[in-house]
């Protein structure tokens, strides 16, 4: 029979560090899991809340139709474009760090949006909430195939993703109700009551990582020029139907964001 040594036994009343135990750990897998299905599920969520409470916007806030468009167009657009660079910028100072900062954002810009007075604060402040939701986006992947083995990965990959559409889903139907039963502002203020526990089960049992890419260096240039060039490709896109599909002005967007990207693939073969 082993005899754990005096020293290696935990001291009386002491709170077990989870942060400090292994990758992997079963006893911590599935409150990992729990916390990045949150943050995947209300980041997935906004981005189509918006799309019933538009007419309720415009109304309560003296607004255009053109104005309130872009609460919904601008949000899609910076998590768009921010992916790639808050992916990076985890891989080199640790995805742990990215992903709290990014529900403190996250948090913080959704009680702003449910208190802003006019459609132009209000678009401001989604585009803060955005770079909070693309923060969460990034690194909830890469936390889940450093928490679970290989066999487990698939599964829990597939309930993230299942997380995703089921927010874009589901987004709608529960802004609508929201907004009906406690006005619009309410749409926001909801991820508050439910981001506080998700981030504190994201501190409390996401395993600390320093980051695999540590010490290298973030290349600034090529992740301005894929954001410019995706957002402006994403923007033609989107706002084609008010601008017209063959009008001058969606195909200068189009191709200027087509140039951008290819300048950003020749860079990055480059370097």
């Amino acid at each position: 029979m082993s005899v754990t040594p005096p020293e290696a036994q935990p001291a009386a009343g002491a709170v077990p560090v989870y942060a400090a135990r292994a990758p992997g750990d079963p006893s911590v897998r599935w409150w990992v899991l729990t916390a990045i299905g949150i943050g995947t599920f209300m980041s997935a969520l906004d981005g189509s809340v918006v799309n019933t409470i538009q007419p309720v916007l415009k109304t309560s806030l003296h607004s255009s139709v053109a104005t309130v468009e872009w609460v919904l167009t601008v949000y899609l657009l910076v998590v768009s474009g921010l992916l790639l660079s808050t992916g990076r910028w985890g891989d080199m100072h640790g995805h742990k760090r990215v992903y709290l900062g990014g529900f403190v954002v996250f948090v913080m810009a959704s009680a702003l949006c449910g208190l802003a007075p006019s459609a132009e604060l209000l678009v401001a402040f989604r585009v803060v909430q955005a770079i909070g939701a693309a923060m969460l986006f990034a690194s909830g992947p890469a936390i889940i195939t450093q928490n679970f083995p290989a066999e487990m990965r698939g599964q829990a990959l597939g309930i993230q993703l299942t997380m995703t559409y089921l927010g874009l889903t589901t987004g709608p139907l529960f802004g609508g109700w929201l907004a009906q039963k406690f006005g619009w502002g309410s749409v926001f203020f909801i991820n508050v009551p439910i981001g506080l526990p998700a981030l504190y089960i994201s501190w409390r049992f996401i395993p600390a990582d320093h980051g695999a890419e540590r010490g290298k260096r973030f290349d600034l240039l090529g992740a301005a020029l894929f954001m410019i060039g995706l957002i402006l490709v994403l923007l033609a896109l989107n706002q084609a139907h008010g601008w017209g599909w063959v009008s001058p002005l969606t195909l200068g967007v189009f191709a200027a964001g087509v140039v951008v990207l290819v300048l950003f693939f020749w860079l990055e073969g480059r370097i």
